[in-house]
């Protein structure tokens, strides 16, 4: 409405509602008066009903809507075909609509002799009363065809192209006389001269040229006005006016309540559009899932109010489970509980949990008490003894616990203890292990 209407207003003017209602108003109302004879009735009056209670802006904001509707319903009247605009016209308007830039013949260069040929008299034909009984043709279309039959003086001068050129420009308005339809009183088909004749015809064929382009339904303004309106009209008052992205809306309410501190509106959205039951216990989550960057993602990847909903409660389960203390959280399947927790008046949790360890195991965590470890180990180097200890003390590799022994090459080091170990234990086992008798010969 403002494009429409702005042109219209003086540039002291405030450009406001009223104004451009009024605008608007006069503008449509003389359109209507200088298009009356497209119509085939009266315009309607225009009424609108406004209740009382409805404030001043509100009520003529309601008032324009309807005003959009009656004016298009009425410029639709003006002409039949006003509801559909040139299909060939492109977006840059009739100027670059291709049936008006097709060449045409008022466009192409006529030659100079087309008016200074001589035409040898026809002879009167007489036919029979059957003939003379036939529909009459046209008889300018039937001069002009005769006129460039009977073309045998070329110009001076100019030789046979200038013959050929007259040729097709009769021809060529023979064709135009009658894809026009235009009537033989048009020219006075009886002129002495067949040059004044075919500038006459000429002449008449670009006076229809001109009033068809004038009177052209699809190229009007009328036209061109009333599908605005039309679409003004849809997108006001239509079922699918106020439809907006409401999910998009409240987010973005709702993170500007995360800047300004207004907790109970964050909690509101918590629970209409997260659906989370408890959201006083959810709310530094959901504010900061709400001060993500999520909005930079709006109209390049995000598209729905089901995705936004989904990002958003995505993103305000991982912020939740990041501030959620470690005692609060499962493990296994198990809820983590700390020592401190209170298990009774003055007992925590620390008193009554059973402590498995002896005060000799800090002494003794050297020592080997297997006697098949011992003698295993006897046989290793230093270096080799100490991975070896290292890998059965800690959960280690043992490329870790070469490693820590200060091995140049701790893959191949730790590989070569692990494979020495496995063979000394076999030995070992071999050699306590009791000998089988072998049977006596004959038994």
């Amino acid at each position: 409405m403002v494009l429409l209407c702005y042109s219209d207003l003086e540039d002291d003017d405030r450009v406001g509602v009223p104004a451009l209602h009024a605008a608007l108003e006069s503008w449509v109302l003389r359109l209507l008066v200088d298009t009356q004879d497209r119509a085939t009735r009266l315009p309607a009056r225009f009424a609108s009903p406004i209740e009382d209670c409805t404030p001043e802006d509100e009520a003529l904001a309601l008032r324009t809507i309807r005003f959009l509707r009656y004016a298009q319903e009425q410029l639709m009247d003006r002409n039949a075909r006003l509801r559909y605009l040139c299909p060939d016209c492109p977006r840059d308007g009739q100027a670059g609509c291709p049936a008006l830039n097709r060449p045409s013949p008022r466009g192409k260069t006529v030659h100079e002799a087309v008016y200074a040929v001589r035409i040898e008299p026809v002879p009167v034909q007489h036919g029979t009363w059957l003939a003379q009984a036939r529909p009459a043709a046209s008889r300018v279309l039937e001069r002009l065809r005769r006129m460039a039959r009977q073309v045998t003086t070329p110009v001076p001068g100019a030789g046979e192209e200038a013959r050929r050129a007259v040729v097709r420009h009769l021809y060529e308005m023979a064709r135009m006389w009658r894809a026009r339809g235009l009537p033989d009183d048009a020219v006075n088909v009886d002129q002495e001269q067949d040059g004044a004749f075919a500038q006459d015809v000429w002449i008449a064929l670009l006076e229809r040229g001109r009033r068809r382009r004038d009177t052209d339904a699809r190229h009007s303004p009328v036209n061109f006005i009333a599908a605005v309106l039309h679409t003004l009209a849809q997108q006001l008052s239509g079922p699918e006016a106020f439809t907006t992205r409401e999910a998009v809306m409240a987010a973005l309410v709702a993170r500007n309540a995360c800047i300004e501190g207004d907790t109970a509106a964050v909690d509101e959205f918590s629970r209409t559009r997260l659906h989370l039951g408890r959201p006083h216990a959810w709310r530094a989550a959901v504010e900061m899932a709400l001060l993500g960057d999520w909005v930079e993602a709006l109209g390049r990847h995000l598209s729905g109010d089901a995705e936004i909903m989904e990002l958003l409660h995505r993103h305000t389960e991982r912020e939740h489970r990041c501030l959620q203390p470690l005692w609060e959280r499962k493990a296994g399947g198990r809820t983590v509980r700390l020592l401190e927790a209170p298990v009774a008046s003055g007992v925590s949790l620390r008193d009554v949990v059973s402590d498995d360890r002896r005060p000799e195991n800090g002494l003794l965590h050297g020592e080997v008490d297997d006697c098949r470890v011992l003698a295993v180990l006897a046989d290793l180097p230093p270096m080799e003894r100490a991975v070896a200890m290292t890998y059965g003390a800690q959960r280690v590799t043992w490329a870790q616990a070469a490693a820590l022994g200060g091995a140049d090459d701790p893959d191949a080091f730790g590989n070569r203890v692990r494979r020495k170990l496995r063979r000394l234990g076999l030995r070992h086992r071999a050699a306590a292990s009791p000998s089988t008798p072998v049977p006596a010969a004959g038994q």
